[in-house]
């Protein structure tokens, strides 16, 4: 009744209580009588509570004042009659509520990247986000008035703002990943079977978020530390953790290069989808040879006289190319 009384009936009963209305004189005309007691009751705000008690006993001195006398007689006919009247004014007060107060319709905010950074994106909650180049992020009007829920296609940095009670839920590539408060990087794009995770800060859950691929693998919840990656097979449901990743995937969000006894081949591709430049080699040796180091990528001249000394070669610009010369590493 409760429910009821505050518009929260399920579809199909709210549809049985309109069809009454609509069909029947008798109740068609009690619903007018009682929205006139509404009226005078005061319809309430949608932050107001309802004077039921008012309601009630303006419907029930209304509807008594219409019987006649000669078919009341005796105490317990009148007080079974009053119990009733109060039962359907409390009914109709009801529907009224669920019909003068529609549901929320509910729509989708979405903000997307197309060919730069997205730095910053404030959510209702208070949370940030950072959004790469190419990527694209969605969430409904009711966002954390009743849930933190979001749809990601691309790349992005989470920074979400704890709330024990609404976790944060993101959905994308099949993949669901659960948090409360913490940072980390999605990596999701759809022409990738992989959806990957690393934490910054904090710990988070990742698993499947299809029915299918949870009940035919053993694709489990896996929690995913500070330094951690989970990657997220989508064909297969499976999820990997290790703390061994790229960290040059990071790239657009750190602006550092990470190489930790990298291939030189590494090194050559990284820069190349990093500035848009081809890079060629004079000796297929140079190959061979191991990088480490951590070197600003803001300023690729800069980057590259550093190269020169930390490896011994010598860099040419030649047009839109790059030629790498030097005598390399022997196997």
């Amino acid at each position: 009744m409760i429910k009821f009384l505050k518009g929260d009936l399920n579809e199909k009963d709210a549809d049985y209580i309109i069809d009454v209305i609509r069909n029947n004189k008798d109740e068609r005309k009690r619903l007018i009588d009682t929205k006139n007691i509404w009226d005078e009751a005061g319809t309430p705000g949608l932050e107001e509570t309802i004077d039921i008690e008012k309601a009630i006993l303006l419907f029930t001195s209304l509807t008594e004042s219409k019987q006649p006398e000669n078919k009341i007689k005796n105490k317990r006919v009148i007080s079974l009659y009053k119990y009733s009247i109060r039962i359907a004014a409390v009914l109709v007060l009801g529907f009224l509520i669920w019909f003068l107060y529609p549901k929320q319709e509910i729509s989708y905010i979405e903000l997307q990247s197309q060919n730069e950074i997205k730095n910053a994106i404030i959510l209702p909650d208070s949370s940030s986000i950072d959004l790469n180049k190419n990527s694209r992020i969605s969430y409904s009007s009711v966002f954390a008035s009743k849930n933190r829920e979001v749809i990601l296609e691309g790349e992005a940095y989470f920074n979400v703002k704890k709330e024990h009670k609404k976790p944060f839920i993101i959905y994308t590539g099949n993949a669901k990943i659960e948090v409360l408060g913490t940072k980390f990087y999605v990596i999701s794009y759809t022409d990738s079977n992989q959806v990957k995770v690393i934490v910054d800060e904090g710990q988070v859950s990742l698993s499947p978020n299809n029915e299918q691929l949870k009940s035919e693998t053993s694709g489990k919840t896996q929690i995913i530390k500070k330094g951690e990656i989970g990657v997220f097979i989508k064909d297969k449901g499976e999820i990997q953790k290790s703390n061994n990743y790229n960290r040059n995937e990071l790239l657009w969000k750190t602006r550092q290069f990470d190489f930790n006894a990298a291939p030189f081949d590494l090194l050559r591709i990284t820069l190349e989808k990093e500035y848009n430049i081809r890079i060629l080699l004079t000796n297929e040796e140079m190959k061979n040879c191991k990088i480490t180091g951590r070197f600003n990528a803001d300023n690729l001249e800069s980057l590259l006289e550093v190269l020169e000394l930390s490896i011994g070669i010598v860099i040419v610009k030649q047009g839109e190319d790059y030629i790498f010369d030097g005598e390399g590493c022997p196997d």
